[in-house]
């Protein structure tokens, strides 16, 4: 640049800044690939009686790393060499090494064969490959329940046999605390623990983190009583009647086999959700919840004090009453294939101990097949009730807050895996400008609702995208999200693809 030439704008500056580091980690990215299949290549090669086995051993030597260190990367590499559509993908600039990493990591966790893995990958890669690495993640283990059914009911029941809970010393004065199990049980168990953590009181200054430390502490060592918890799973009606063996999905942990699904559903409170086409668009949220109808004779029951009982308001239908004409509409739109039950596990009193008096037994209430079988035929026949998802106040109602959390999922910052459920409800115009609707809420995190006041700006496009941009003018896209994962995969799977 000439001295005389005068120095450029602030936020041209920045813009250049960004594109060099994004330049960069590209460039960074390819090296990183390039090395790994160079030391493929070396493992590979025979040369002057050097076989295989002693690869590492020159490695070692040539980082100055001991022989361990040396033969775990060269493992890795080898590992990483073995799906060329990946390295295409860092090639292209579409996907930085961290992506690469992730999809490799996960394909290799599945334990299916090369092939298998391979199938698990192109179904990935059929759908939408601008992910981030937490995407990426998530999108191989869905991919790999989809494909691969029995190997996930395996590996379900590898978990319920293995189920364990360990304490690692870490360093003086600290440990680690690792329990391990299915999925949907380690779920119930983090529900319970936010049942009794959120929300936080006015006065609060822990974290979440420590308030979770602290409340799990208090419940293992009975200083605390069991709140009402919830755990929500998504599943496709036909596949709890046992027509189908498509994937469930629990909320915040991802695809479960259709096995563990109907275990849940048989003891679960039931809400039809409706998706309009085969893109897992949502349609409607019924407002009617069914509950099972009893409760085992022998469960193990858990009391909780007589004052915590009596603040819990029981689910309720809204009451929005929807008009005849609504019901007519709705009924005529919906895609009979796309019919999902949402399941939920809560704690349902059970009148009082009188062998305890301080307060009731809630107990885990189960379904009768006869009436799981009348509730299931009448989700899928009757019409959903339609409710109106626009009010004039500020506040956001329940039927509204339900819509958003199956729509949006998670934080609608690109990336951001913050469940919706423990997000704010952001009026993206603001109230009373902008209405308290559906087309313009949008559930983000308290980091990036905080952010779109501050200096970052979000817009919803008409196809349901968010995008948000930065004060230097770089924008991205959160593409909206199928109410169910699994269903969207099942759909672009090789043998159901149209």
């Amino acid at each position: 640049m000439s001295e005389l030439a005068p120095p450029a704008h602030p936020a041209v500056r920045r813009v250049q800044r960004l594109e060099a580091v994004r330049a960069r980690e590209q460039q960074i990215s390819r090296l990183m690939v390039e090395q790994r299949l160079d030391l493929e290549a070396l493992a590979t090669e025979d040369l002057a009686g050097l076989g295989a086995r002693y690869v590492a051993d020159e490695l070692a030597l040539l980082w100055r790393r001991s022989p361990r260190q040396a033969r775990n990367r060269l493992d890795s590499a080898r590992a990483f060499a073995a799906f060329p559509a990946v390295h295409a993908l860092v090639g292209d600039g579409t996907w930085l090494i961290d992506h690469a990493d992730a999809a490799v990591d996960e394909l290799i966790r599945t334990g299916l064969t090369h092939d298998e893995q391979r199938q698990v990958l192109e179904l990935v890669l059929s759908r939408r490959v601008t992910l981030t690495p937490w995407e990426v993640r998530a999108a191989v283990r869905t991919a790999a329940v989809v494909l691969y059914p029995d190997a996930a009911a395996e590996a379900a029941e590898r978990a319920q046999t293995d189920r364990d809970v360990r304490m690692y010393a870490d360093r003086p004065g600290e440990a680690t605390l690792l329990a391990y199990g299915p999925a949907p049980a380690v779920a119930a168990m983090l529900a319970s623990l936010d049942a009794l953590t959120f929300p936080p009181a006015p006065e609060e200054t822990r974290t979440v983190a420590q308030r979770r430390f602290d409340t799990l502490y208090d419940l293992v060592c009975g200083k605390a009583h069991p709140e009402q918890w919830q755990v929500q799973v998504l599943v496709g009606a036909a596949t709890v009647r046992g027509e189908d063996e498509a994937p469930a999905e629990v909320v915040g942990l991802g695809a479960i086999p259709a096995a563990q699904a109907r275990e849940l559903a048989a003891g679960g409170t039931l809400r039809r959700v409706v998706v309009a086409d085969r893109t897992g668009r949502l349609l409607a949220v019924d407002d009617r919840v069914h509950r099972p109808d009893h409760a085992p004779s022998e469960v193990a029951a858990v009391r909780r004090p007589a004052q915590v009982a009596e603040q819990q308001e029981p689910v309720e239908p809204d009451p929005d009453a929807p008009s005849a004409e609504d019901l007519a509409w709705y009924d005529g739109q919906l895609d009979r294939d796309a019919l999902y039950a949402h399941l939920q596990q809560p704690t349902e009193p059970c009148g009082h101990d009188e062998a305890a008096p301080v307060g009731p037994v809630h107990v885990l209430r189960s379904w009768s097949p006869e009436a799981l079988g009348t509730v299931l035929r009448r989700m899928h026949t009757e019409p959903v009730r339609h409710l109106d998802l626009h009010t004039d106040a500020y506040a956001v109602p329940a039927r509204l807050k339900r819509h958003l959390v199956l729509r949006d999922r998670t934080c609608v910052f690109p990336g951001c895996p913050r469940t919706a459920l423990r997000c704010d409800k952001d009026h993206l115009i603001p109230w009373p400008r902008g209405s308290t609707s559906e087309a313009n809420l949008a559930d983000e995190c308290e980091h990036h609702h905080q952010g779109k006041h501050d200096c970052l700006t979000v817009q919803r496009l008409p196809d349901g995208t968010f995008r948000w941009t930065t004060p230097a003018g770089l924008s991205a896209d959160r593409p909206p999200r199928p109410v169910l994962d699994a269903w969207s995969y099942r759909l672009t799977s090789p043998d159901e693809a149209v």
